[in-house]
């Protein structure tokens, strides 16, 4: 990438790792039919996106540990294909970074 050091990236060994180190309270997940719109929650510096694979989505047992309100989703119109994972991360990350103030 040729503008990684815009970024700060955490690597975790595990989805363990991510629950152990995190507020619960400023974890969300990606779910098609989640019950929050993903403009809603106000975004912190320190929130976390767990988004799923594109094929399945977050597996229960990871949706289960959210906080039901931070189970957040995109809003589709009916019957119309899902977004892919690249362009439905784009969409919620570059809202938290407005939420932020578009703060570098």
């Amino acid at each position: 990438m040729d503008y990684g050091e815009l970024a700060k990236i955490t690597m975790h060994k595990s989805i363990e790792s991510v629950f152990r180190i995190s507020d619960i309270n400023s974890i969300y997940g990606t779910l098609p039919n989640g019950p929050t719109i993903y403009t809603a929650p106000v975004y912190l510096p320190d929130t976390t996106v767990i988004f799923g694979p594109e094929s399945t989505g977050l597996p229960q047992q990871i949706v289960s540990r959210i906080n039901y309100a931070n189970r957040i989703s995109i809003p589709m119109m009916p019957a119309n294909r899902s977004l892919n994972l690249s362009n439905a991360v784009s969409i919620i990350v570059y809202e938290i970074w407005r939420q932020l103030g578009f703060q570098k």
